[in-house]
């Protein structure tokens, strides 16, 4: 089993809490994909800039995997918190040296204008040969920030 912690990336986050790109968390296509390198989170905006990186397999497709269970809660202060169910799919072979960093994003259909949201650095073991792949998330969500 892994963890991660996320960062919000400048762009995702920033364009969504301006108004230019809005993000509706729990009826949006978002998507958890794992990669084998860091991306940064000041420059990433779109999922065509770490698409190289991307880290595959049996079980685990392209695109990485659907979200499900997505939360969107207002908070005191006032504090948005994303939450969403930990990830686990059976019977994952990861090809390569397995993942070590991740992003969640909102597909569009397109890699082009798909906007990462949050990048991820994942702790623990994240390489299973024919076993679970399980992501847990912090009790308190993905992220949550102020407004």
């Amino acid at each position: 089993m892994a963890t991660t912690t996320f960062v919000p990336t400048d762009a995702g986050i920033g364009k969504h809490l301006s108004g230019i790109r809005p993000i509706d968390w729990a009826s949006d296509d978002i998507k958890i994909m794992l990669l084998d390198a860091a991306p940064n989170p000041t420059t990433i905006e779109f999922v065509s800039t770490c698409r190289g990186d991307e880290v595959t397999g049996t079980n685990w497709a392209a695109d990485g995997v659907a979200l499900a269970s997505k939360t969107a809660t207002i908070t005191t202060g006032p504090v948005v918190k994303w939450d969403a169910a930990d990830v686990s799919v059976g019977t994952v072979t990861l090809t390569g040296a397995g993942a070590t960093h991740c992003v969640v994003y909102k597909d569009t259909g397109s890699d082009a204008t798909s906007p990462v949201l949050l990048t991820g650095v994942i702790t623990g073991s994240f390489d299973p040969d024919a076993g679970t792949a399980a992501i847990t998330f912090a009790s308190n969500g993905l992220i949550a920030f102020g407004l």
